[in-house]
């Protein structure tokens, strides 16, 4: 019924939106989507949506996604979505935001949402509420908790969608907690035990509810059981909980000390695209844990994470370059690099250049050659000074759901 993924009636306004969200196929692309949905193969939305969204769902395992499939379907969705029907509205959104077969668009994903909220979507008023909360912008987060507090007790919800949206609750309260009103920590935790019961693997409700088995007292902790649901939420492709996960099996947290299992969900933290994962990872082949020395791969991993200005990488790259591992020496663009760092905060950075600083050369042309360096770096990246970061603050996109209403249907009768 629900398919997480990752992961207004018709009007001639929607009509404008939804052809322009359209992808440029050509004339003929354009008369291949409108065939597909032409009555005489579809004869009804929820059939012809329940069609989509399995080809959907078969198209996104495909690796990589072809782009003449990918413009086909989202198509075939914005000509079913252009008759106000909610859920191909809803799935163009997901579409939209995840940015198939164009550009990811995540404001005209946000109207789309709004549109087929209107249409009495719950499933689009959910996405909705999850943007909001992801938005880390205290009106919106305020909206969203509303939002879930009417969708819990609205009248006729499809079933098992109750159980979903109490575990959001949850979710919400421990980690965008109303400060002004912070909930019971009881209810909360019975909140993501109802949403875990609908849905086991759900990275979100796992997540939260391993911090919230983190913040009992440590008498009182189960580390195994933490460990646990750290470990689910990984798998659903969340990055921060896998890097906890890993960090647990390194340091013998909960479960026997394991550094090549450790390797294992670090490296799950660094595909999500986690910083710390990364550079967690960065360390362990740089000093060999849980896998062979590889300093030219851990400087790789360095550099990825660096250009997107993040504070430790920077330091970890610059000494790299100075020492000359992992590759050539470099050492005024290894100082370079290690001056921005400190400059944005990296303490270690800061202590590292002092210990460094009577082995610099006192020579002007040393000096330039960092300088130039560090104008180089800045320029390549299109970072400015102020753009660098001493950690992430959010790396999970918002979850979508989607439902099926032609296979729920079929499995009510």
């Amino acid at each position: 019924m629900f398919h997480p993924v990752r992961t207004a009636t018709a009007s001639a306004g929607l009509a404008i939106l939804t052809c322009l969200l359209l992808p440029v196929a050509g004339a003929q692309g354009t008369q291949d989507a409108a065939q597909a949905v032409a009555p005489a193969e579809t004869p009804n939305a929820e059939d012809a949506y329940s069609a989509i969204i399995g080809d959907y769902q078969a198209l996104l395992e495909q690796d990589p996604v072809a782009p003449e499939a990918a413009a086909r379907i989202r198509g075939r969705t914005a000509v079913l979505a252009d008759t106000g029907y909610g859920p191909a509205l809803n799935l163009l959104a997901v579409m939209t935001e995840d940015g198939l077969a164009q550009p990811a668009n995540p404001e005209a994903a946000y109207a789309l949402f709004r549109l087929a909220a209107q249409t009495g979507s719950v499933d689009a008023r959910l996405n909705m509420a999850l943007r909001d909360l992801w938005s880390l912008d205290p009106a919106r987060v305020s909206e969203g908790r509303s939002t879930l507090d009417e969708l819990v007790v609205q009248p006729d919800l499809p079933d098992g969608f109750g159980a979903i949206l109490t575990g959001y609750r949850g979710w919400a309260e421990m980690h965008r907690p109303d400060l002004d009103t912070p909930p019971d920590p009881e209810t909360t935790r019975g909140r993501l035990e109802t949403g875990l019961a609908a849905d086991p693997d759900n990275g979100w409700f796992n997540w939260a509810m391993a911090d919230w088995l983190s913040d009992m007292p440590a008498e009182l902790q189960d580390r195994a059981a933490i460990l646990d649901h750290y470990q689910r939420a990984a798998l659903s492709g969340q990055g921060r909980p896998a890097w906890i996960a890993g960090m647990m099996h390194l340091n013998g947290d909960g479960t026997p000390q394991d550094a090549q299992e450790a390797f294992r969900w670090i490296n799950l933290a660094a595909i999500a695209g986690l910083d710390d994962g990364v550079i967690s990872l960065a360390v362990m082949h740089a000093v060999g844990q849980g896998t062979p020395v590889d300093a030219e791969r851990a400087r790789a991993l360095y550099t990825e994470v660096a250009r997107r200005g993040n504070a430790h990488a920077l330091r970890g790259l610059g000494f790299m370059l100075i020492h000359g591992e992992g590759g050539p020496a470099d050492p005024p663009y290894g100082v370079a690099l290690a001056q921005l760092a400190a400059e944005s905060g990296d303490e270690l950075a800061i202590q590292l250049l002092d210990q460094l600083r009577p082995h610099i050369p006192d020579e002007p042309s040393w000096h330039d050659q960092v300088s130039g360096a560090r104008a180089g770096f800045l320029r390549e990246t299109g970072l400015s000074p102020d753009a660098l970061y001493g950690a992430q603050t959010e790396t999970s996109a918002a979850p979508v759901f989607m439902s099926d209403p032609g296979r729920t249907a079929a499995r009510t009768e």
